[in-house]
């Protein structure tokens, strides 16, 4: 990536220049400059490690070949949101050829008439975000299933007592309808010699 002349700041006096360069190859989120034809002209050296390829390897591939395994762009694309809509977006985007979610941006750089030059997409990888809360609902739904099946009454409520659940047989046995009981203090339907 070449990011001489134009790219480095006029330093105001005392400042020192900042290197785009320098700055563009130390972050470790995955940057990857991209044409508006999805074409990939430059990476950071978190894209080649993500990828196992060199930058020489990636340029003038398709972003949409090497993330994806495809020869069109993903449903949500940012960065077809970015081209067709002019609107920029943050997107949650699964990596199919790499097996990993990513929160992806695309921001554009103009040319002097306005029109997009180039493309910074820039990923985050949150997989194991993604992963925990898959999980956390799995979990949450074996609770759920567990408790519709308790011939008991089970409650859950929130730390300020406002109940987010009740069972079958809580909700049988008061005569009420969830829509009645959820966001109700749990003090409600204690009796005073059980607590």
């Amino acid at each position: 990536m070449d990011c001489s002349d134009g790219n480095r700041s006029q330093a105001r006096p005392g400042a020192e220049q900042l290197d785009y360069e320098k700055i563009f190859r130390a972050i470790r989120h995955p940057i990857i400059i991209l044409s508006p034809e999805h074409r990939i002209l430059a990476v950071n050296p978190a894209v080649e490690r993500l990828t196992g390829l060199t930058e020489k390897e990636l340029q003038g591939r398709s972003c949409c070949e090497v993330f994806h395994g495809s020869k069109h762009p993903p449903e949500g694309c940012p960065v077809e949101t970015l081209l067709r809509q002019a609107r920029e977006d943050i997107v949650e985007m699964p990596m199919e050829a790499l097996g990993r979610t990513f929160l992806v941006s695309a921001t554009p750089i103009r040319g002097p008439d306005g029109s997009i030059e180039r493309i910074i997409h820039v990923s985050t990888d949150i997989t194991d975000r993604v992963e925990a809360e898959r999980a956390l609902r799995a979990r949450d739904e074996q609770y759920r299933l567990l408790a519709e099946a308790a011939l008991d009454i089970v409650f859950v409520h929130d730390m300020d007592g406002r109940i987010t659940y009740a069972n079958s047989a809580a909700l049988e046995l008061m005569g009420l309808d969830e829509k009645e009981v959820i966001g109700t203090h749990i003090s409600e339907y204690l009796v005073e010699e059980h607590i």
